[in-house]
């Protein structure tokens, strides 16, 4: 009798402990792959089943009290959300990481950025900024609470250079997450705090040449112009000649003039070369003047170039 006894209460143990990781489970796909100590104590696993799970390597440490179920290998969904749990109620992915996963910029920083009402223990795969966030500055997108973009961008600018800044600005206003009339108004609430002065510089060179930089080169060519003190173009702007749509990489409507930057690979191809000439012909024929600017030109011969382009705009 004492053993059939052990025996059903080994089953129901066994069985209790494959529901648990069932409602385990359950938790970390809805959170793409990541519990908090909090979570699965709720679940109704002890410290002494947790430390079990991660001796047995079902559970694998991602920050202090959070883990990932089953195993390490999480997305970067998974680590945002792991870092934002790691900080604790209130917190927010915010800053460098907040405008990767708002793909304002690709983020190559080993620290997560996260935002936290409070002073609280990170780690070193945690960067914590201590700020009071205001209900409207956040949202969760993807089950992760996180910075809005103009939030995003106003806490970028603490942290990134200008030029960054201005790209990652560019990039929020084409894929409309925000307007740099919102932007203007939130950095004029903003005076005199950290980064305003970068954010003000950044929004006026996005006044002077609106549309969206898609290279170095293209940043390259903005910086020519401003060092050279010459009037900046449209950006990536769209026309329609006959049936065709063209893209125009630099256009400054009044004078008509259209220039288009040349890397040295882009247009290599005796293909891609009969296309650019049948390009700049339709161009012409329908009245605008198109040119090219390549990288070497803006570094060997710049005084030159900078005179051509003046009499053109004049």
């Amino acid at each position: 009798m004492a053993r059939e006894i052990h025996v059903d209460y080994e089953i129901s143990t066994q069985r209790a402990s494959r529901e648990l990781d069932a409602a385990v489970a359950v938790v970390a796909s809805r959170q793409h792959g990541v519990v908090s100590f909090e979570q699965l104590i709720r679940i109704g696993l002890s410290k002494r089943q947790i430390q079990h799970r991660i001796a047995t390597k079902r559970l694998h440490r991602v920050h202090r009290g959070v883990y990932a179920v089953g195993h390490s290998r999480l997305s970067r969904e998974g680590r945002y959300l792991a870092a934002v749990l790691a900080a604790g109620d209130g917190a927010a992915l915010s800053h460098r990481a907040a405008a990767d996963f708002w793909e304002l910029r690709s983020a190559k920083e080993l620290k997560i950025d996260v935002t936290v009402p409070t002073n609280r223990r990170g780690d070193r795969k945690l960067a914590m900024h201590r700020d009071a966030l205001d209900h409207a500055d956040t949202m969760t997108r993807d089950g992760i609470r996180v910075t809005k973009p103009l939030r995003t961008l106003l806490d970028l600018a603490t942290c990134i250079d200008e030029r960054e800044l201005e790209r990652a600005i560019r990039q929020a206003v084409y894929r409309r997450l925000t307007t740099t009339s919102s932007l203007a108004e939130a950095v004029s609430a903003r005076a005199g705090g950290r980064g305003m002065r970068k954010m003000r510089t950044a929004l006026k060179n996005l006044g002077e040449a609106p549309g969206l930089t898609r290279s170095e080169l293209e940043e390259d060519f903005l910086r020519f112009l401003r060092r050279h003190r010459l009037p900046l173009p449209e950006l990536n702007v769209e026309l329609r000649i006959g049936k065709r749509r063209i893209e125009a990489d630099c256009l400054w409507r009044d004078h008509g003039l259209i220039i288009e930057l040349d890397g040295r690979d882009a247009h290599d191809s005796t293909p891609a070369f009969e296309s650019d000439r049948a390009r700049d012909l339709a161009l012409q024929a329908a009245g605008w003047r198109p040119g090219r600017v390549t990288s070497h030109r803006m570094r060997s011969d710049g005084r030159r170039l900078a005179a051509e382009l003046r009499a053109l705009l004049r």
